[in-house]
């Protein structure tokens, strides 16, 4: 960042400090960034609880490295499923992974819906044949790996 100022680093406490629903994050950017986005930034900030749920986050380094954890075994769990169907993915280092099953991804996205699973279409970014898919339980995945092949058989 000191090398190139117009850089902003942008994290959340969504999925990693399971504070989704709480919509805290923060950005660090060179301080005239900062100052142009102040002007700009609406009158409320986080919510008092908001803040001291981060605060009690950072310090909670037990349910990051948990949280870590079973993200990888999710991911690797899902690696695994797409390599026996023989599907195409993107690989991730973050709780989601993209994967192609073969079919419009907006077909794909509807039929999982009526499943109880919801993806994203990856269409409005141009990867009409993918589906962008967060990680979840195992027993989640299993059942998305279920449904996902339900899909594509239809």
């Amino acid at each position: 960042m000191k090398r190139y100022k117009n850089i902003m680093l942008l994290k959340t406490f969504s999925k990693i400090y399971g504070l989704a629903s709480l919509r805290v994050g923060y950005g660090i950017a060179n301080s005239e960034i900062i100052e142009k986005m102040n002007r700009i930034r609406g009158p409320f900030n986080v919510s008092a609880p908001g803040q001291l749920a981060a605060a009690a986050a950072l310090k909670d380094t037990a349910f990051v490295e948990k949280t870590y954890e079973e993200n990888r075994k999710a991911l690797e769990y899902l690696y695994n499923a797409f390599d026996g169907i023989g599907l195409n993915y993107i690989p991730s280092q973050s709780n989601f992974v993209m994967v192609e099953p073969g079919m419009d991804c907006r077909v794909v996205f509807i039929e999982l819906m009526k499943r109880g699973y919801i993806v994203r279409p990856c269409a409005p970014f141009g990867l009409d044949s993918y589906i962008r898919l967060s990680t979840g339980t195992s027993g989640q995945m299993e059942g998305f790996v279920k449904a996902l092949k339900e899909v594509i058989k239809k």
